[in-house]
């Protein structure tokens, strides 16, 4: 590794991150959500172009009916000019978005980061109605579930576009010469596995060595809450396609530091893309499949959850994951395992659902509870500890 270059790289990154911190944070803990969904006709097939533009179109006039400003993007699909994202504002000079993420048949909807959950879960259940109101006037099903089956997988219509089609081309050549190679619809798995990704800001955390390594310690202790499939059916998908990056799952080192992430982006993210990153701005963008994720707007990205069917349920994970931020700000107790051995139990839970001890499970969720009530935003009334009250811990 050139040394100069590195530290050019790491200097840029963190410039970046002071920067954009300075004009996205007002000094508050807030939390953004994104969640995958499809769309389906009425046998349960995910939809072709001509229904999700339906959709669209159908989206874009019940915003417009409301009033206010409505901002559209607009994408080549299918040799055509199609309506590829709406964006409405919030009360708080941002933005929500639905878009695709796979068209025809995927979409994703970002939610603006907000400083209570109780307004986050407003902007969910207009989403939820909405949608489904949409999709119904269309012939189509919105359908918020973590995979589809191989019946649907089959009857997919798939239109990359530019972006998509250079992403399929990348996990094609990431699978040559690997045990999964002729797989062939293993390089299509972005287009049938949806997620809910669970944003928080308003912490530096490229000024605090321990506190991305906390939140990987307390990992363990959570990865469980996501209904739907497994974590060994979700990330099963990312380990086959990627096995040999490093920046994929829980990374396997004695310890997580923030000048370790930044080597491994910088070789295996950015020297491969340096042509295509024209500006610093687009650092951002850099190749990082960890469960946890660091951004350069200051936040860290929950990446580890399958998509969730029911606003409970993701509020659920949306609390869960904000009591684990919080208490990653400070030292952690003893009792907790340090990084090396979490990642061990991430692994061993991940293969065969290994049960943590029900003591320290039970400690981790009541520490999440009182931080979450420490709040005084009535935020705590959403976790559920369904992993708990399940038994797994």
């Amino acid at each position: 590794m050139d040394l100069n270059n590195f530290l050019a790289f790491k200097n840029q990154w963190i410039s970046l991150c002071e920067e954009q911190y300075r004009k996205k944070n007002d000094g508050a803990y807030t939390v953004g959500l994104e969640i995958e969904f499809f769309l389906l006709d009425l046998e349960g097939r995910p939809v072709n172009l001509e229904a999700s533009q339906c959709f669209m179109t159908n989206l874009l006039e019940y915003f417009k009916s409301k009033g206010g400003e409505v901002n559209t993007e607009k994408e080549e699909l299918g040799g055509r000019k199609c309506l590829s994202r709406i964006k409405t504002p919030t009360a708080h000079n941002a933005w929500n978005s639905i878009s695709y993420e796979y068209p025809p048949h995927m979409f994703e909807a970002s939610f603006a980061f907000r400083s209570n959950l109780v307004d986050l879960k407003t902007d969910l259940e207009e989403f939820f109605e909405i949608s489904k109101k949409v999709a119904l006037e269309c012939g189509c099903e919105f359908k918020v579930q973590p995979l589809l089956d191989e019946k649907q997988i089959e009857s997919m219509t798939r239109l990359d576009n530019d972006l998509q089609y250079r992403l399929r081309k990348s996990r094609v050549l990431a699978l040559e010469g690997g045990p999964d190679e002729s797989n062939a619809l293993l390089a299509d798995f972005p287009s049938y596995l949806a997620a809910t990704h669970i944003h928080i800001g308003g912490h530096k955390w490229w000024s605090d060595p321990k506190f991305v390594e906390n939140l990987y310690r307390l990992e363990p202790f959570i990865m469980f809450e996501a209904k739907g499939i497994t974590m060994k059916e979700r990330w099963d998908y990312y380990f086959k396609v990627f096995r040999d990056f490093p920046l994929v799952g829980f990374p396997k080192v004695e310890s997580w530091t923030i000048d370790w992430w930044l080597e491994e982006l910088y070789i295996n993210s950015y020297l491969p893309l340096k042509e295509e990153i024209k500006n610093r701005f687009q650092m951002n963008k850099l190749r990082d499949l960890q469960v946890i994720r660091p951004r350069a707007i200051g936040t860290v990205e929950f990446r580890s959850d399958s998509a969730q069917s029911t606003v409970s349920e993701i509020m659920n994970l949306v609390s869960m994951r904000l009591g684990q931020f919080l208490m990653a700000k400070n030292e952690l107790p003893k009792e907790i395992p340090n990084y090396n051995e979490s990642c061990k139990i991430w692994y061993d839970q991940f293969q065969s659902q290994v049960q943590l001890q029900k003591e320290l499970g039970d400690q981790v969720y009541r520490r999440f509870l009182e931080l979450v009530q420490m709040r005084e935003k009535e935020e705590e009334k959403y976790m559920h500890f369904s992993s708990f009250i399940k038994g797994i811990y």
